[in-house]
């Protein structure tokens, strides 16, 4: 199977950038339905993922809703609880395939790793039953 078929390209993923703040976060998240979305770095190098429970357990520990405090503080000061593995694009399909048992999607990176797209797990299984 070739997984690059599968490729959801990095143009047609919300992603979220380490130089936003917690308050931009929430925003994309409530303005597009996430739960987890691929955090990169400046350069476009994949950095994690970020979800909407790492989020949640942040401003519980942080034990404001002030969305003027939270616009202040970074992405980076939220602890990631279950970060998602990512994957080279030309990793073997049982890597792919074992790692969609684990995780919605799967990040791609080029050899560079920088983030390329994702192999929605959906997709995946959708194509493994044709």
């Amino acid at each position: 199977m070739n997984i690059v078929s599968l490729l959801t390209p990095k143009a047609k993923v919300y992603t979220i950038s380490t130089k936003m703040s917690v308050r931009q976060v929430l925003e994309i998240f409530d303005a597009n339905k996430f739960a987890i979305l691929p955090l990169l770095d400046e350069e476009g190098r994949y950095i994690s993922t970020i979800s909407e429970g790492d989020l949640l357990r942040f401003i519980k520990k942080e034990g404001k809703l002030d969305l003027l405090e939270l616009e202040k503080k970074s992405i980076l000061e939220v602890d990631v609880y279950r970060p998602y593995s990512y994957l080279k694009i030309d990793s073997p399909f049982e890597k792919i395939y074992k790692l969609s048992l684990e995780q919605n999607f799967i990040p791609l990176v080029d050899d560079r790793d920088v983030f390329i797209g994702i192999v929605k797990r959906k997709e995946l299984l959708e194509n493994l039953h044709r």
